[in-house]
Order: C-alpha cells, then sequence, then structure tokens
C-alpha cells in the first residue's frame, strides 16, 4: 500500500519539521508532498503502514507527449523548464511511467495556469514566465485576449502581462 497526496495522487512525501501544537497529538508526524507542497499530517495516534519518503529518482521522472509523440523520461525540473519557456502547453500530455497520461495543466508545479487566446481562435495554456518570454519575442499579438484560470478573469493581454509582473515581484 502506498500513502498518496489527496490533492494530486502522487506517492511522495518530505517530512516538515514538528509544529508546536503537534505535541499534544501523540504519534502525529507532519508532511508535504513532494509534487505539489500539499501538507498532509499522519497520525493521530496510529502510525501509517508505509512511512512516507521523498520519491526516488525514478519517480521523479515524467514522459511527455506532444502531438502524438512521447519525450521522456524527463526529470520533473526538466519538465518544469519546459513549461517555463513555453515549449509545454497546458494540453500536452505528461505521465510518471509512460501509460497513465493526465493534462499538464493538472499538475500543479507546472503552473500552467494563464490561457492565451489570439484573434484568430488559436488558444493556449501558459506558464506565466513563459508568457514574459513569448511577449519578449514577439510571439504573442497585443490583441490577445488572456483568462486566468485561477481567478476566471479575463483581460487584454497588456492587462495580463501587468499581472504577472505585479505578481511576480510581490513574490520576490
Amino acid at each position: 500500500m502506498y500513502l498518496r497526496c489527496p490533492k494530486c495522487g502522487e506517492s511522495g512525501f518530505e517530512r516538515v519539521s514538528r509544529k508546536w501544537w503537534m505535541r499534544l497529538v501523540p504519534g502525529s508526524c507532519f508532511f508535504k508532498c513532494y509534487l505539489c507542497g500539499h501538507p498532509v499530517l499522519f497520525g493521530f495516534g496510529r502510525t501509517p503502514s508505509v512511512t512516507p519518503t521523498k520519491p526516488t529518482r525514478d519517480s521523479d521522472k515524467r514522459y511527455v507527449k506532444v502531438d502524438g509523440v512521447v519525450y521522456g523520461p524527463a526529470s520533473l525540473q526538466d519538465v518544469q523548464s519546459w513549461a517555463e519557456g513555453g515549449r509545454l502547453h497546458g494540453d500536452h500530455q505528461v505521465s510518471p511511467d509512460g501509460t497513465a497520461w493526465k493534462p499538464a495543466k493538472t499538475i500543479p508545479r507546472l503552473d500552467l495556469t494563464w490561457e492565451v487566446r489570439t484573434p484568430e481562435g488559436d488558444s493556449l495554456i501558459l506558464n506565466p514566465t513563459a508568457i514574459r518570454k513569448l511577449d519578449r519575442e514577439g510571439a504573442i499579438p497585443h490583441n490577445a485576449r488572456v483568462t486566468d484560470l485561477t481567478t476566471g478573469k479575463t483581460m487584454s493581454f497588456i492587462a495580463a502581462r501587468e499581472a504577472i509582473l505585479r505578481a511576480e515581484t510581490a513574490a520576490s
């Protein structure tokens, strides 16, 4: 039996330092998912049958399918850099083993949260870093409409670019 993250379904966890309130609950252990960072509390007086651990190198590998062509295995960090570079879009497929595929936009760590729609009707779901990169290259028309998929708010490309820049400035 493998313990899985209730948010993303991954089986890798890393231990988080003990919180002060955990002393009140004997046997409790606090972990976070290695993939999405979701906090998980195990214990409440019972010990899990499998001790959660950080995934091995093999479980950190991903396969990517683009237009029927499979790439990989690649590390999750490589796949993340593909998303940040604009080479991986939300509708591309990602798999940990090359058989169970899911849309890349469902992996929180890739941050594929902005949908760009051109006046011609083309649509891509991109990482905010990719949007800034593609903007510098002139690859996104300035009359495109952009939707922040986390809030559902649709705005002009110029307004989205400013919102992304504000969010990055606030994060640093």
